[in-house]
């Protein structure tokens, strides 16, 4: 599982809830360029990345920058946009719904946590 967030809280969500799964974190566009290894199971990714919010996503450090540098390696990832910025979330999912992957925008939450810490059971 790979994921790009760069709150601190939700990090320590995430890792609670994919604690039983290999899980590889990313807080910014540049790290995460540097993590990226594939294949990943599932690929979350919000947006506004270094503590902003509401910024264009053709800004350097957003999850849309980083979903075009992973766009041509995707393989069989499940993608989740998680971010509540409901613009950006929206230009990740019209850039990567070419790529014929599973693509699912849920807001970073109790269901989302719940999903991921059932689907780190499965596996």
């Amino acid at each position: 599982m790979f994921i790009l967030e760069d709150d601190s809280l939700r990090i320590e969500k995430f890792k609670q809830a994919t604690s039983s799964h290999e899980v590889t974190i990313a807080t910014s566009v540049e790290e995460g360029k540097a993590l990226w290894s594939p294949p990943y199971d599932v690929v979350l990714l919000d947006h506004d990345l270094g503590s902003e919010t509401f910024v264009p996503s053709e800004d350097p450090n957003t999850g849309f920058i980083f979903a075009k540098f992973i766009k041509d390696s995707l393989t069989n990832e499940e993608i989740v946009i998680h971010s509540f910025n409901p613009d950006g979330a929206r230009n990740i999912f019209a850039m990567l719904v070419g790529t014929g992957k599973s693509i699912e925008l849920f807001p970073f939450g109790d269901w989302l946590l719940s999903s991921l810490k059932n689907m780190a059971s499965s596996s």
